[in-house]
């Protein structure tokens, strides 16, 4: 992305990416950019804190897969979601709130139904929708930095993840293996 955008600006425009958490959990991120200590920013959940319906795309269940998604990201979902972004301070790019469709996955047993997230112990995107959804259904959100996430499912400190799909397993599929 960082070098896309390099050569399409001529140059103009240098952007450093320091992924998964490098800089620090979401949360403190977002307080970093409402700051001005970084300038941008590629957030999820931790919009929801300010922009409620920002959140809505992060939840199990809301929509059938990522076409679906991202078509309500692009049109009228994502138009109110970033107009509701801009009255708090805050430019959304058109196409940035694509954040991966999330998905469940558990150590424990399959998710099919609401019925079987009850008494997990779910990584959740964090905000509270998030977890206001888990609790609902019986199950407990847990947040904890993606950098962190592998470490958490191996001791079991929790028992699944809502999570982009495949962030995972870019660590490699053995570390992943019955996660």
């Amino acid at each position: 992305m960082a070098q896309a955008i390099l050569r399409e600006t001529g140059g103009e425009f240098h952007v450093q990416v320091f992924p998964e958490s490098r800089l620090g959990p979401d949360p403190k991120m977002f307080a970093d950019l409402r700051s001005g200590v970084l300038e941008f920013f590629m957030a999820g959940a931790t919009l929801g804190e300010v922009v409620p319906t920002s959140a809505l795309p992060l939840l199990p269940f809301a929509f059938r897969d990522s076409k679906a998604v991202f078509a309500a990201l692009d049109g009228s979902l994502g138009d109110q979601i970033r107009g509701e972004l801009a009255q708090n301070g805050i430019h959304a790019f058109r196409h940035c709130l694509q954040n991966g469709f999330h998905h469940l996955t558990t150590s424990t047993r399959p998710i099919n139904t609401v019925a079987d997230l009850a008494g997990l112990k779910i990584r959740s995107p964090g905000g509270a929708i998030a977890r206001d959804f888990f609790e609902a259904f019986g199950a407990e959100a847990g947040y904890v930095p993606f950098n962190q996430m592998y470490e958490a499912l191996k001791a079991r400190d929790l028992t699944g993840r809502a999570t982009r799909s495949g962030s995972c397993c870019r660590c490699g599929s053995a570390r992943c293996k019955g996660i």
